[in-house]
């Protein structure tokens, strides 16, 4: 996040602290922070009377640091420090005291997810080589934050709860699927969701019906060789029939239950012929799906040999590109 700190804020002895702070934020290359106007005749004297050598350095650094990653990637987000005791947000930017400033500022990044770590999982496995490390440590040091919702329903009543909470707004990011069916079609809880964030929070909607459905065929080969050793040709059986899907049909295919898991679905009379192309053995083949714990395969931990080189962003999942890159600028 940008943070510029208009200089009349270091008139008043009651900032320092929170200033300070600010700074050290942008020392660990959590925020950018600048001053404004760069050449401050207020900061240079505040900073050579109110701060010792060690921590002079650090805003020094900071300063710079701040300057220079903006520079070449811009945030979308910007923080103003200034005088004025009022807060006041104005689409992503905020009119912030500097302890209000300093308290934002301190707050994780929230990404909003469905369920459980395979949301997580999902979302890591296609970071782009240029932003995993930068991504990764925000996260190991809870900079940034995956809440897990419980369940879309739940991600939608949360993003309504915040619906006044602006200081909330500017730092979370929400993530869901589409539940559709077929290309082109969303379930009606996501379609809620994405009324709920839409103008408000930053979001992706997947295209394709839920992650599992963004599972290559690598992973997918991998998967036939877990279970036990009599579970293993039948795994096969149904990797080879999937294989034989063709694009829309494995965006949009039940991954976990099936054709079963939707003979129920409110919306299966959209379906029409979309698998007419699945013979008959393929249809029965998949018609349980390949179980509840297919989306466990982005976990690489437990699949190691999937791990840096398994996903591809540019083939599986193009649509995920701009989601990185607005997430990178709201951090």
């Amino acid at each position: 996040m940008r943070v510029v700190i208009l200089d009349a804020v270091f008139r008043d002895p009651g900032n320092d602290l929170a200033l300070i702070q600010i700074f050290l934020s942008g020392y660990d290359l959590r925020h950018d922070v600048v001053v404004a106007p760069p050449e401050s005749v207020i900061f240079d004297e505040w900073l050579s009377e109110k701060t010792t050598g060690p921590i002079r350095a650090a805003i020094t650094l900071a300063i710079e640091a701040g300057f220079q990653s903006h520079a070449s990637t811009p945030s979308d987000v910007c923080v103003y420090v200034r005088v004025e005791p009022n807060d006041e947000y104005a689409g992503l930017n905020a009119h912030l005291s500097a302890t209000a400033a300093c308290a934002l500022l301190q707050q994780p990044f929230r990404i909003l997810v469905e369920n459980d770590n395979a949301d997580m999982n999902f979302f890591r496995a296609f970071l782009p080589v240029s932003i995993r490390q930068r991504f990764e440590q925000f996260l190991a040091n809870h900079w940034i934050e995956f809440q897990h919702c419980g369940g879309i329903t739940s991600l939608t009543e949360r993003v309504r709860a915040n619906r006044t909470n602006h200081a909330w707004r500017i730092r979370a990011f929400a993530l869901f699927d589409s539940d559709g069916l077929i290309p082109g079609q969303i379930s009606a809880n996501a379609s809620a969701a994405r009324s709920q964030c839409e103008g408000f929070v930053a979001f992706h909607m997947l295209t394709a019906r839920a992650i599992e459905n963004y599972l290559n065929d690598i992973a997918l080969d991998s998967w036939t060789r877990t279970g036990s050793a009599s579970d293993r040709p039948r795994n096969k059986a149904r990797f080879r029939a999937f294989r034989r899907f063709d694009r829309g049909q494995r965006s949009h295919f039940n991954m976990k239950r099936g054709f079963d898991g939707d003979v129920d679905h409110d919306q299966l009379a959209t379906v029409g012929n979309f698998y007419a192309s699945v013979t008959p053995v393929d249809h029965t083949t998949l018609q349980h799906g390949f179980g509840r714990d297919i989306a466990a395969m982005y976990d690489t931990d437990l699949f190691p040999e999937l791990r840096n080189q398994c996903f591809d962003l540019a083939i599986d999942a193009p649509e995920l590109s701009p989601a990185y890159s607005l997430l990178m600028n709201l951090i």
